[in-house]
């Protein structure tokens, strides 16, 4: 048996420390210069740029705004990679998601948001500098490891899949082929600097639906004459939460939720119609056929019910985010490794918020894991969120820590 390739926690420590300052103030340009999804060209710019000082083999983009890359590995390994272009031996996956969003910002940062309307509230450009740490030290270390690091910047992961759009054009398939995913988030809530994920289901799915309520338009003062719209919907969003606590097990958690509901102008008129949106969040996959049909059974049976007609508009969009049992405890164990035992726990809570690295782990063995941002941190998507640059560094460390763990590197002392 081929005995391992060793390495020190301090070469990696030194190399992340010697850069931190550097990635620091790429994440704070990137947070100035929002951009939203399948738009992010600048973002994707600085990214390009960036790693073309590395010299490392970059992909043609499969949709635009993406880039992906490769960091093959010089370990003395019989099945290690030689060169850039191998496509023998274990090929990890790791990624962030680079969007922003379409909301404003509120902070008085000196890198505040100079787009108006759109804002990095959800952490992606923190996500992006962690990515480009990782694979800046990566690139230095390639002695260390065999076989291939595969790094994702992913565009469009706030409501436009760009996720799974990537996996049905084949990143996971083409050479070097993927055998292992990974990808974190930023998270409020958890202790600054420590990460925590769960075996199984950590995110929910995500679809949403509109539904038209077709009545007869008349004058307020005389509704027998009309069908109205206005309550016949109110019907319905009652009727919907009995999907929650009466069609679905007590244990299993779903949200259904309207949104949206808009219809009528004017005091003395019953409208035509009334269109209402909402969102569907449930954590197996299988349900979702049941909920899809068992809204529009609840929408027709009302709208019967009240002599009015209807349209119903289903849209899937994210699957649940189920994470490998193995993968998770290999996640821990390199966690703990790096940083000590209490940096990690694997009891994280789920949630009802997607998220579309869900479609990387449908088709390959992985774990998606969360970095602390501090107990007392803005949420995600408020207006005064900003990214913590101090926990950029052990974010680095744990996505180092898993490529060169994986592909065959252990970190000692």
């Amino acid at each position: 048996m081929n005995k391992k390739a060793q390495i020190s926690k301090k070469i990696i420590y030194n190399l992340v420390g010697s850069i931190i300052d550097e990635i620091i103030q790429i994440r704070r340009k990137i947070h100035s210069n929002p951009e939203i999804m399948f738009k992010e060209h600048e973002t994707a710019s600085l990214i390009r740029n960036y790693l073309g000082k590395l010299n490392l083999q970059i992909l043609k983009p499969y949709i635009e705004t993406d880039t992906v890359g490769i960091i093959a590995g010089a370990g003395k390994d019989p099945g290690a990679n030689t060169g850039a272009n191998a496509a023998t031996g274990k090929t990890i996956l790791l990624r962030a998601d680079i969007d922003a969003l379409r909301i404003e910002e509120k902070t008085s940062l000196e890198w505040t948001s100079r787009n108006k309307g759109y804002a990095h509230l959800c952490g992606h450009d923190g996500h992006t500098a962690i990515l480009l740490g990782a694979v800046n030290v990566l690139s230095q270390l390639t002695e260390y490891f065999c076989g291939n690091v595969k790094f994702v910047f992913q565009p469009a992961e706030e409501g436009g899949g760009g996720g799974k759009i990537l996996v049905e054009k084949g990143i996971l398939d083409d050479l070097p082929r993927v055998d292992e995913v990974y990808g974190l988030h930023a998270w409020p809530g958890v202790k600054k600097g420590c990460f925590e994920s769960c075996k199984g289901t950590l995110m929910s799915a995500v679809d949403d639906f509109s539904i038209e309520i077709k009545g007869k338009s008349g004058h307020a003062a005389m509704p027998n004459l009309a069908v109205d719209p206005i309550v016949t919907a109110a019907y319905v969003i009652t009727a919907l939460q009995t999907i929650v606590s009466r069609n679905s097990d007590p244990i299993e958690s779903v949200v259904v939720s309207i949104t949206s509901l808009q219809g009528g102008t004017l005091t003395n008129v019953i409208p035509d119609s009334v269109i209402m949106k909402g969102t569907l969040r449930y954590f197996k996959k299988e349900k979702q056929e049941f909920f899809r049909n068992r809204i529009e059974e609840v929408v027709k049976g009302i709208c019967n019910a009240n002599n009015a007609d209807y349209l119903f508009n289903f849209e899937p969009l994210y699957i649940p985010l189920v994470n490998n049992p193995d993968s998770v405890d290999f996640l821990g164990k390199v966690i703990k490794n790096l940083f000590g035992d209490g940096f990690w726990s694997n009891s994280a809570v789920p949630t009802t918020g997607a998220e579309d690295f869900a479609f990387f782990l449908d088709k390959r063995p992985g774990a998606f894991y969360r970095v602390g941002l501090g107990l007392d941190h803005p949420s995600l998507h408020n207006s005064l969120f900003d990214f913590d640059d101090t926990i950029l560094e052990n974010a680095i460390l744990s996505m180092c820590g898993i490529a060169l763990n994986a592909l065959g590197c252990d970190i000692s002392e």
